[in-house]
């Protein structure tokens, strides 16, 4: 699709795009989901190996729940990096190339500024959070293409990368949500197919993602110059 970023661009749009972009590539897109998962769920077991179990007396009931602190520490010292790894796949995804499963740790590669991203998003969510989901739910849109900013911009600071999201952000947060909201209904009949419909839509809902990031911050419409002169 010739001069796709100098349009208006609707979450249909990107949507098709993106579909198309994995179409190729679903397969073998599908098997690095699918490491990618399957580390999510032993993360998830190791959880439940070591959580401690709690009973919280809810008057003649006894209601026993788990207290568990693994995943909470993989999130906050593995997030960030794996953030980084599937988008650095997704870039891969744009310009035609094959993924491969050693892909999902290149983010480790720029591990102090994924690490410090992850660290201060969190914080900057979670107080935004306590005065209201609403507000928290804006500054996570604010902050959604930090991670992006980061790739392209490797002299940015941690706080810088974030600091651009929130500018780049602006007038654009609502366009973003509906991107990712449009995905819901194939997310529950990913949930009605245990995950499984997930490993092929998850790449194409990633992908997407890209595409508007290289909408906003007009780094598509560069490229597409690019391919342009190169042809001519």
């Amino acid at each position: 699709m010739k001069n796709f970023f100098q349009n208006t661009l609707y979450a249909r749009d990107y949507r098709q795009k993106a579909s198309e972009n994995c179409a190729k590539l679903s397969n073998n897109l599908a098997l690095v989901f699918l490491v990618y998962f399957l580390i999510s769920i032993l993360v998830s077991v190791i959880d439940q190996i070591t959580g401690t179990e709690k009973i919280i007396e809810l008057g003649s009931y006894e209601l026993i729940t788990k207290n568990t602190w693994f995943s909470s520490l993989f999130n906050l010292f593995c997030a960030g990096a794996f953030s980084i790894s599937l988008i650095l796949i997704q870039k891969k995804v744009y310009v035609g190339q094959n993924a491969e499963v050693n892909d999902l740790f290149e983010g480790f590669k720029d591990y102090a500024r994924s690490f410090i991203i992850n660290i201060l998003q969190s914080i900057f969510i979670a107080l935004w959070t306590l005065l209201f989901i609403v507000p928290g739910i804006i500054k996570a849109l604010s902050y959604s293409m930090s991670y992006y900013i980061a790739i392209d911009n490797p002299q940015l600071s941690a706080n810088e990368c974030i600091t651009k999201s929130r500018e780049m952000m602006n007038g654009n947060k609502w366009n973003y949500f509906c991107l990712v909201f449009s995905y819901i209904g194939w997310i529950i009949l990913s949930v009605l197919t245990l995950g499984i419909l997930f490993l092929w839509v998850a790449p194409k809902m990633q992908q997407a993602n890209y595409l508007f990031y290289l909408k906003v911050s007009g780094k598509g419409a560069q490229l597409e110059q690019e391919e342009l002169l190169v042809s001519e």
